[in-house]
């Protein structure tokens, strides 16, 4: 207790507060990390397997690593979010992201969401045969938040839950006065009608 007997109350109970903030943020960072690394992980081996088809495209077993591929693109394809359009796919995930935000009561402090990138297909005889998925897109957003713990957790729960493809690519904390989270999220989509149309 020598720290904290050179304090006075409001400087303790400052220190306290943090230290508390500072054991539920290492908390949620450990909760969530299997997700992430889940989710990677399945990323990196659709992207795998594609290179793999690639790579054997001449090989007897073509047709059977190409069926692999597109169970896999399917299953994306399930869980991908829909809209008509690429201006409405931006518009709909800052919508989920503002009603996630509002929701949970969370300060935002910058909000960028990035234009949708569609997928490469790549090129040639192996591709075409593949009939890569033109029509699904990627869009990215950056958000920096004021950190609350039960918030932050409450927000990566909705993340994680949710039931279409939506994922944390970044997530870095700023020690400041302030303290700070900057987020990086990505989400699959695939232009189409929306659900339920």
């Amino acid at each position: 207790m020598t720290f904290f007997s050179g304090l006075d109350e409001r400087q303790r109970l400052y220190a306290l507060t943090a230290i508390v903030a500072l054991i539920l943020w290492v908390y949620a960072l450990f909760e969530w990390h299997d997700h992430i690394v889940s989710v990677r992980a399945m990323a990196q081996q659709l992207q795998g397997q594609i290179a793999r088809v690639h790579a054997v495209s001449k090989e007897t077993h073509w047709n059977e690593y190409r069926d692999q591929v597109q169970r896999r693109l399917s299953d994306f394809r399930a869980r991908a979010w829909r809209e008509e359009s690429e201006g409405r796919i931006q518009a709909r995930f800052q919508d989920w992201l503002t009603e996630q935000l509002t929701l949970h009561r969370i300060s935002v402090r910058e909000l960028a969401v990035s234009q949708p990138e569609a997928l490469d297909p790549g090129a040639g005889e192996a591709a075409e045969t593949l009939a890569l998925p033109t029509e699904m897109r990627i869009v990215r957003t950056r958000l920096v938040l004021d950190f609350q713990a039960d918030s932050f957790h409450a927000l990566l729960n909705s993340i994680s839950q949710n039931e279409h493809w939506v994922w944390i690519e970044r997530l870095s904390v700023r020690n400041s006065d302030s303290k700070t989270v900057e987020l990086e999220l990505g989400a699959l989509f695939v232009i189409g009608p929306r659900e339920g149309a």
